[in-house]
């Protein structure tokens, strides 16, 4: 036999014969799920996903209550901030000096944490804030002068508020920044919103609803004067007085009633000096 032949047929047999083992080896393999080595890796592959995801979920809840935590202790300080204020006022009565320093510093404080506040409450989910949070935001800007930012917090405000003191708060927050910020007509249409809030939240007996009309004609009578509107501020003053009258007798009737009397003395006031003031420049 020629050599090249039989080394031809020897290498098919060994190729056969290694094509049988391969072939009785796939038959005799079993499919995955019925491996336990693989089913053991897929196992602990899933469970250590779970336990990734678990722990990045774990993170995320512990960072949002710490942010949380420091977000209340920067209310807690600002809305003190005001009372402060007041106290120096009072301790150093007609040291205008020691009373501008001091408002200075205090001022400054509130610019700075409410800053800080604004940076922590952006960064955090605003499912996971109250209407009453963002307000507090919104006064301390204001009181930082930053009219346009707290007028987007107390709109933010009374948008997500589902309860009827938050929502007359935010309402009464608008009004009163739109007068501050000159947008005058859009301020009032605000404040009638306001008057209406009971639409939103009905339910409330005569003298939660007639006493909520008082404070919100209060305010709206003080930033009319405010911005030298004296007749509507009488007028507004005047509807607050009426609703007063009707008011069962009691401790925040007469609270309500000594704010229209003091408001009515200071518009009066006010009023005599522009008077005083315009018959100064035509003379």
């Amino acid at each position: 036999m020629d050599k090249s032949n039989f080394l031809e047929e020897k290498y098919q047999a060994l190729k056969h014969e290694v094509d049988s083992i391969q072939v009785a080896l796939l038959n005799n393999h079993p499919p995955w799920y019925k491996n336990i080595p693989v089913i053991v890796s897929i196992l602990a592959l899933v469970f250590s996903f779970a336990t990734t995801t678990l722990s990045f979920q774990r993170n995320q809840l512990q960072d949002l209550l710490e942010r949380k935590s420091e977000l209340r202790d920067m209310l807690k300080t600002l809305a003190q901030l005001p009372t402060k204020n007041l106290e120096v006022m009072k301790k150093y009565q007609g040291d205008e000096n020691i009373q501008a320093l001091i408002g200075g510093q205090i001022n400054q404080e509130n610019s700075i944490l409410v800053s800080q506040a604004v940076e922590l409450i952006n960064n955090i989910p605003e499912s996971h804030l109250t209407a009453i949070e963002l307000y507090s935001i919104g006064v301390s800007l204001q009181n930082a002068y930053q009219n346009d930012s707290a007028l987007a917090f107390f709109n933010k405000s009374e948008r997500i508020a589902i309860d009827f003191n938050s929502n007359v708060s935010a309402k009464r927050g608008i009004a009163n920044t739109l007068f501050l910020l000159g947008r005058i007509q859009e301020g009032r249409q605000a404040f009638q919103e306001t008057i209406a809030v009971f639409d939103e939240f009905p339910g409330f007996n005569e003298f939660i609803q007639q006493s909520t009309h008082v404070q919100t004609y209060i305010l709206w009578a003080s930033v009319e004067a405010a911005t030298l509107n004296f007749d509507v501020a009488e007028k507004h003053l005047e509807k607050a007085n009426s609703i007063v009258l009707t008011l069962t007798p009691g401790p925040f009737t007469s609270q309500l009633n000594t704010q229209i009397l003091h408001l009515e003395t200071q518009i009066l006031n006010a009023k005599s000096h522009a008077t005083a003031m315009n018959q100064q420049r035509q003379g």
